[in-house]
């Protein structure tokens, strides 16, 4: 980035932040010429710094994978199995449903499963969006 020039007789030294200097022609428009390559210059140094962050950030590069539903519907089978011994519920207990004859539990674990899903699905997409917006970031 240039820092400052020296003119000296129709000949002109630019010395950058390096300290190193360079000769140029003497115009008319020095000082504009001068801004523009430092602007040109810090515009180039903060695509190489975007480019190294691109390339750094892997997880850029991973997809989303839903997780909220997965565990939700295990945590529903999980459950099923656990809750009968756990809670004392009887499984001989019958009951007639529009789908038909199941028993008490499998009745409880879908109503839940019914109140529990979609709430899950909501929470996967809010989850997903966000993703999406730090991967842009």
């Amino acid at each position: 980035m240039n820092k400052e020039y020296i003119y000296n007789g129709g000949n002109v030294t630019v010395i950058d932040e390096k300290g190193s200097a360079r000769p140029i022609e003497y115009s008319d428009n020095l000082e504009e010429i001068l801004i523009q390559e430092n602007l040109i210059e810090d515009i180039e140094n903060k695509i190489l710094k975007l480019e190294k962050d691109l390339k750094n950030n892997k997880e850029n590069n991973r997809p989303y994978i839903p997780y909220i539903v997965p565990s939700a519907i295990l945590a529903l089978i999980v459950a099923k199995i656990i809750a009968n011994p756990l809670f004392g519920i009887d499984t001989t207990l019958m009951v007639d449903t529009i789908f038909g004859t199941m028993n008490n539990s499998t009745l409880i674990i879908g109503i839940v499963g019914t109140f529990m899903l979609p709430l899950t699905t909501i929470m996967e997409i809010l989850s997903y969006k966000q993703d999406r917006h730090w991967k842009k970031k």
